[in-house]
Parts: C-alpha cells; structure tokens; sequence
C-alpha cells in the first residue's frame, strides 16, 4: 500500500548537534503508528519536518505526492498537526480559536463556525466553547487541540503527545476517535511516552534513538509473538516488598495488568517455579501466579531494543 506521508534521509542540525540523522519514515492510510523514543532522540524534530513546520537540513518529505518544500501549502492542507504545547491562545475564547484556525485552512467564517461546532461537540467541549482557553485544564486543552487538528478532514494527523493531562474517559475516547479517523482511511503518528496508552492504540510502531530509525528486525520472533509459557504473571500484595526483590536480583519485570500485577519471562515451568520460590523466600505475598502466553508489550521491545540509557 503507497504511503501517504514519506519522509527520505532526513537530516536536521541544531548547530553542531544533530537532532536527526537520515530518518526515512512512511505512513500509510488507515495505520496508527507510534513513534517511540526515549528524551532527545529527535522525536519532536522529526514530526515538526513531517509537518512542514521546521524545514529539514537534507532530505524530503511528500504528501500524498506532494513535495512540502516545494508544494508547501498544497501538502500542509492535508495534514492535522498537534504540538506537545499548547500554544499562546490563551486570551482568545475556545470558540473564537476554532474559528480562526478553520478560516486559516480556508474555510469561509460561517462553515469554519459549524464545524468548530461540530468538533467540540465531538470532544465534549461543546459547554466551553464562550470560554477563555486560558481556564481550561491541560487535558482540555489536549481535547481542543486534537478537535483543532481536525478541522480541515486532514488524511494525514501527527500527533506529539495527544493524551497529555487527560483524564481516563478522556483518553479512551481519544483512541477511539483516533481509530475512526484510521478506518476512514486517515494516517496516524502518535508520539508518546506513555507505552501502556500506545499499546492499544497504534498498529506499527517506529523506534528512534540518537537521531536514527532502531533495526527492529532481530527482534522479528518477539513481535510476532511468543511461545506459551515462556511469560508467566505474577500478582503479589506488597509492591514495596517485590520491588525490593526486583533491584536486589535485577529481574525484569513488565506491568500490562495493574499497579500490583507483574510479567516475567522465563525459559520454562522449571525456571519459572525456580523464581517463583525464590520470590516467596524473599517475604514477598504473592496471591497470584500462572503463565502469561501472548504477545510481548511495548515496553518489553523497548527494552529489547536497548533504546537509551540511564543518565
């Protein structure tokens, strides 16, 4: 399937620092995808290239065709663009901000009203829309953000950390509305720290570290999935107690499941009954165990894939 937003050897230097080094990068219609990385692997440059906001060093990046250096507003009208800040509109009414941007993508005032309308509705501002943005809370300044990339029926959204300060409804609804906008054939880039919200959420995912696209091929056999009972989960009823083991053994763990359910691999029931005993002569509780077949999280990939180091 052609990509509808593609990035080639893209380059982007803050003096002798460089932010991204020859990242190509392809979107296609009806696909989230996440961009996952840890703090100043070029995430938040990238997507201002891919956007057309910050203008890359080397490199291009097309929409649906077009060259946004040099079909630049033919190829930005295509795409939705939220920033992981708000912005200085703080002084304008949610309403008001809605309108403007809508007539800057070239909307006349009264369509650039009723679809204002529409979105808020949409994203459960509709009661907010006479108020000053700067009395919204950060996860309703989250909602109008994403309700104000969609103003233009963007085929492409970039996304840099949508569901900031939004609260669990919140954030539920966004996936689903993120997902509606896939299946009409939209393409997706989210950028986030949080890998338990991109878990359910994205379709592909892209690992950045220092600049550069990580080869995730090695770890082919952990993505598409694992064998039945080399994960087990364990639920314990101190997390004090177990984190205490944790850095004692320096035992991975990953938590998909709640703040007092951990997974681990093992090679094994043996192995795992082996780390089972010693977890329990360590004092810890533990009220739950059994195997965890399925496919690995997020966060185990992340791992896998050593993107960056403690600093």
């Amino acid at each position: 399937m052609e990509a509808l937003l593609s990035g080639q050897g893209l380059v982007r230097n803050f003096g002798a620092f460089r932010a991204v080094d020859g990242i190509d990068i392809h979107l296609r219609p009806g696909t989230i995808t996440g961009l996952i990385g840890p703090n100043g692997a070029g995430k938040t440059t990238l997507m201002l290239m891919l956007s057309g906001m910050l203008a890359p060093d080397a490199g291009t990046v097309s929409v649906a065709g077009l060259d946004i250096g040099t079909k630049a507003r033919e190829a930005r009208s295509l795409i939705g663009w939220l920033p992981d800040t708000f912005g200085s509109w703080g002084e304008l009414r949610v309403e008001e901000i809605m309108t403007y941007f809508g007539q800057l993508y070239g909307l006349d005032k009264a369509t650039a009203k009723q679809r204002s309308a529409e979105l808020l509705e949409q994203v459960h501002l509709e009661d907010m829309s006479d108020r000053f943005a700067h009395v919204l809370s950060r996860g309703q300044k989250q909602r109008l953000g994403v309700a104000r990339t969609l103003l233009n029926h963007p085929r492409v959204l970039l996304l840099d950390e949508p569901a900031a300060g939004m609260d669990p409804r919140s954030r539920i609804e966004l996936r689903e509305l993120l997902r509606e906008q896939a299946d009409d054939g939209v393409a997706v880039l989210i950028s986030s720290h949080v890998l338990s919200e991109l878990e359910g959420t994205i379709d592909d995912a892209v690992f950045v570290k220092a600049g550069r696209v990580v080869d995730t091929s090695a770890l082919s056999e952990l993505i598409e999935g694992q064998a039945v009972g080399s994960r087990y989960r364990l639920s314990v009823l101190d997390s004090a107690a177990f984190r205490a083991f944790i850095e004692a053994e320096d035992f991975t763990v990953f938590t998909p499941a709640g703040c007092l359910d951990y997974e681990f691999n093992a090679a094994g029931p043996e192995e795992a009954a082996d780390i089972l005993a010693r977890i329990v002569a360590a004092g810890v509780k533990v009220s739950g165990f059994g195997a965890a077949p399925g496919k690995p999280s997020l966060e185990e990939i992340y791992l896998q894939v050593d993107m960056g180091e403690r600093k």
